[in-house]
């Protein structure tokens, strides 16, 4: 499906309607690559945001005599964001995935409150490429209890003891958060 809808500039629409690119079909494929693990999601994600104006708007197409076409429309602004955030924290089937899609270049980040399915606030540090801090805060009236998976190459040798990274990609391990509490993992 990439391959088929790759325009000149980026992804776009096959047959009548190809352009040279749809920003916001950039960001589509980079969530749905967050949410396989796949480190292309940055790509995408990058890719769709080069066509940021000069006002921080971002338009709905570029046609392919290289008009830029409907800014501010929130399609593509608000599948940036999706985008973003699936990559830095979401969760599916009971699984809370941290940095399922962070390419290893975004050495350092830092971010608070980020709202995940399951209804966990999620918030870290890292820097340097390893997990600092990870907070997890449960705002409901309801424990919440999950699979926390964290690719291994995000964590110290402290945090990774107990599995070898030969073993495996990514540490799992099953966490309750209580009711209006929060829970955290540090070095």
């Amino acid at each position: 499906g990439l391959r088929l809808c790759q325009g000149q500039w980026g992804l776009t629409n096959p047959g009548t309607y190809r352009n040279l690119v749809w920003p916001w079909s950039e960001f589509k494929a980079a969530t749905a690559l967050a949410y396989l693990r796949d480190p292309r999601a940055a790509d995408h994600l990058l890719n769709g945001a080069r066509f940021t104006s000069t006002l921080g708007a971002l338009p709905e197409k570029i046609r392919p005599d290289r008009f830029w076409i409907n800014f501010h429309f929130l399609s593509a602004h608000g599948a940036f964001v999706m985008a973003l955030n699936a990559m830095l924290a979401h969760s599916r089937g009971g699984t809370l995935h941290v940095l399922p899609a962070v390419p290893n270049r975004w050495r350092d980040l830092k971010f608070k409150n980020l709202r995940v399915a399951l209804g966990l606030l999620v918030s870290l540090e890292r820097r340097a490429g390893k997990l600092v801090q990870l907070v997890l805060e449960n705002p409901t009236p309801r424990p919440i209890a999950c699979a926390l998976e964290i690719p291994c190459h995000a964590l110290t040798r402290a945090q990774t003891r107990a599995q070898t990274r030969a073993q495996t990609r990514a540490i799992t391990r099953t966490v309750t958060v209580p009711a209006r509490h929060r829970w955290s993992l540090n070095p």
